[in-house]
């Protein structure tokens, strides 16, 4: 696997196993609780970041067929890591309306859920596995809210994605009526 592509795939599962150890010990309840209305339940969340991955690795395909139509170039030195620092993805407390084809599902227990994101990721490390040790940084396609990222940022996307999130989970977990 290219060595970028390999040090976010880390990245984004080190941010996914945070996600589960927060998760770990929630009863149905909790995961199903709204602090209003108007704000997802840790349920919710978990089911907008699965739908949100499940339609990345048709994209991922895609990209790298665009860059082997391209012409593959070698990969390049360096990390991929900080690219998206500029958009601050995880910070929580600026409201970020999800379009509705990724609006969370309610209703579903925490243990479909949970195996619903172990097959969404191991769906995104299949279809990325093919990237060689080529430079997909020119490789791009236009992101709603980012406008063009490339390859490599589109996979960093699901962790910051998730990050931001993970914040998300522990606010509605500090609620006062957040149930025992």
């Amino acid at each position: 696997m290219n060595t970028k592509v390999q040090e976010i795939i880390n990245e984004i599962n080190d941010v996914r196993q945070q996600i589960y150890a927060a998760v770990a010990e929630l009863s149905q309840e909790q995961m199903d609780f709204k602090p209003s209305p108007d704000v997802w339940s840790i349920s919710e969340v978990l089911s907008h970041l699965n739908i949100v991955e499940k339609g990345l690795p048709k994209l991922y395909s895609i990209l790298l067929k665009k860059a082997e139509d391209a012409g593959f170039k070698p990969e390049t030195e360096g990390s991929m890591l900080n690219s998206l620092d500029y958009a601050q993805l995880e910070v929580v407390n600026q409201k970020m309306p999800a379009p509705e084809r990724v609006l969370p599902q309610a209703g579903i227990e925490k243990a479909e859920l949970l195996t619903a994101l172990q097959a969404s990721r191991q769906a995104v490390i299949d279809a990325v596995a093919p990237a060689g040790n080529y430079d997909f940084s020119e490789v791009k396609w236009a992101h709603p809210f980012l406008g063009e990222i490339n390859f490599y940022q589109w996979i960093l996307f699901i962790g910051k994605h998730e990050q931001r999130h993970l914040g998300q989970i522990n606010d509605i977990r500090q609620f006062a009526n957040f149930p025992a």
